[in-house]
């Protein structure tokens, strides 16, 4: 039996560690990658974890797509794992959705959903998010 949905926000940023950025050929202006980030998110509650996020983009023009999965590692140990999917301009806006699909320790059983809203920085990608949702823990 799953607990009943509560809230949960936090910020998060990262730094990007490695990106191979395709052109596409025949198609000026449009791009495809593959991204690494890693970054250090910050709860209301007070929690601190590390995130490593991987995922792939798709770019035209002044617009980005992109898919994800983010892990959450704890101090304790305790991790948290999701999936995302956004879009902005990779020098400004971002928004998207994301989903909690499970972890461990405390985490364990944790499902949930959400958006978040940042911004980009060239001209890495690096970027910061403000996330917000609902989870419960079966």
């Amino acid at each position: 039996m799953a607990d009943a949905e509560r809230p949960i926000q936090w910020r998060e940023g990262f730094v990007t560690v490695d990106v191979d950025l395709r052109e596409v050929e025949g198609h000026e202006g449009h791009a495809v990658g593959l991204m690494r980030q890693r970054g250090f998110a910050f709860y209301d509650n007070g929690d601190v974890a590390t995130v490593n996020v991987w995922l792939t983009f798709e770019r035209s023009g002044g617009e980005t797509n992109y898919r994800g999965y983010a892990v959450y590692t704890f101090i304790d140990g305790t991790t948290k794992t999701g999936r995302f999917i956004g879009t902005g301009d990779p020098r400004g806006e971002q928004t998207g959705d994301f989903t909690i699909e499970g972890g461990s320790g405390r985490y364990e059983g944790i499902t949930g959903k959400g958006t978040f809203t940042g911004r980009a920085f060239p001209p890495q990608g690096d970027i910061y998010l403000d996330v917000r949702g609902t989870y419960s823990i079966q």
